[in-house]
């Protein structure tokens, strides 16, 4: 059963009334109703949409408002927009010239594939990689070839047609949890944007985040290094001073536990079973490999790169989804990146929505266990949804570093109040603060 079954929501944008309706929600009659999405702060320029596919920000802002209804909560289009945009945003609140923009097509024989080859190393195994194919490849060969070597590589691919939207939620029934605690407790061990992003957004609401991070592999969004943005485009403090990773960790308590060492484990298995949702975001053979036990009760959440098929294992991060979902198709024979890696936003806000929405149902007898959003499922709704029905021009995809709004939103975010100063390195430099402003915590 889906976990909103018998709620009504008072109907408010295309997205946010589909999202509410894909779980179960019905629209009210006249009256009374049990949701009520709030809109503040909109947008209502496109200049924050630039370098994005069509739809994009009015398809986030949905998910922002299926949230707020959710949390008793409003959402603000300009803080839906700052989560967007964040690497050029924090690149303007830190006083940084790199915004981790996603890199541009690379040709080969048969296409084009993208290639996302920031570890140390990476170019040459790649080069290494194509040496053994035929010069005639196609992109999707070239694609697998790189993914046998575990490179994040994929191939562009046209839009597809899909007859409308696909609900981005995988749930799966039995034996979790009531979740009569308060506050909600989330156990996550995600790493950089799309997963943390969630947690943020639900630490927002009011829940209690415990970030599990290993130091022989820390968050990638720390930037050891290097490649991202800093106070004054320099490192000062190794690992604290990588403004991705404060935008969207801090105030998450984090622990140092490694799932191979007998003690850790033990101290992990009690955290979940205290906790109300447990969530990763590795390649779906990880968590089988530690072979954990794991207790019934929290409700377990997985954020992989791709949902089961032949694509399954392999590493992606958000703007290679953008390549292979066909979103980078601006429908002229021509591909493009994004002006930045979206689909790890709005895969982390399809995650909180979800996460919110099954613990919701758990408290109205609906029990889902487990749950699994992948980045490529939280954009298909971006393929084929109203949201994104007029105006199918592709072309500003092709123009994204024409315009550089991070400076804009950030002043328009500042004089909101949507944002906060914290001291990195000595500086006040300004961080998100929140996305749903309002008083009072759901959890």
């Amino acid at each position: 059963m889906l976990p909103l079954r018998g709620l009504t929501f008072a109907p408010s944008t295309p997205a946010a009334d589909w999202l509410l309706s894909a779980l179960g929600a019905v629209p009210a009659q006249p009256g009374a109703c049990d949701l009520t999405p709030e809109l503040v702060d909109p947008v209502g320029s496109d200049r924050w949409s630039a370098g994005l596919p069509p739809g994009c920000m009015d398809y986030a802002t949905g998910l922002a408002l299926a949230i707020a209804s959710l949390a008793g909560r409003a959402a603000s289009g300009v803080a839906v927009a700052t989560q967007i945009r964040l690497p050029q945003v924090m690149a303007a609140a830190y006083g940084s010239s790199f915004e981790m923009r996603p890199p541009q097509p690379i040709a080969v024989a048969g296409g084009w594939v993208h290639a996302d080859l920031g570890s140390p190393g990476d170019a040459e195994l790649f080069e290494q990689a194509r040496a053994g194919l035929s010069p005639t490849a196609t992109s999707r060969q070239v694609a697998e070839e790189a993914q046998a070597w575990r490179l994040p590589v994929c191939d562009y691919r046209p839009r597809p047609q899909v007859a409308g939207p696909i609900p981005p939620w995988r749930f799966g029934a039995g034996g979790g949890g009531t979740t009569q605690n308060q506050p909600w407790r989330v156990l996550d061990l995600t790493n950089m944007w799309a997963g943390p992003l969630a947690t943020w957004l639900l630490q927002d609401l009011g829940a209690v985040v415990t970030k599990v991070e290993p130091s022989f592999r820390p968050d990638g969004l720390r930037a050891l290094a290097g490649g991202g943005i800093y106070p004054g485009g320099r490192p000062c403090r190794a690992g604290e001073d990588s403004a991705m990773w404060n935008a969207l960790n801090s105030g998450k308590a984090v622990v140092d536990l490694d799932l191979r060492s007998g003690p850790d484990r033990t101290r992990f298995l009690e955290m979940a079973a205290a906790s109300d949702v447990v969530i990763e975001s590795f390649s779906p053979r990880v968590m089988p490999n530690f072979g954990l036990d794991l207790p019934a009760g929290p409700l377990y959440v997985s954020m992989p790169a791709f949902p089961p098929g032949p694509r399954r294992d392999w590493v992606a991060y958000g703007s290679g989804i953008h390549a292979v979902s066909g979103l980078g198709d601006t429908g002229d024979g021509r591909f493009a990146a994004p002006a930045v890696s979206y689909p790890d936003a709005v895969a982390g806000f399809t995650a909180a929505l979800g996460i919110l929405a099954a613990l919701t149902g758990r408290r109205r007898g609906v029990d889902p266990e487990r749950m699994e959003v992948s980045l490529a499922d939280a954009v298909q709704p971006l393929v084929s949804g109203p949201w994104c029905a007029e105006g199918l021009n592709y072309s500003s995809l092709l123009h994204n570093n024409a315009d550089q709004p991070g400076s804009a939103l950030l002043a328009r975010a500042l004089s909101l109040g949507l944002l906060e100063e914290r001291d990195v390195c000595g500086r006040p430099l300004p961080h998100p603060r929140t996305v749903f402003p309002s008083k009072q915590n759901v959890f």
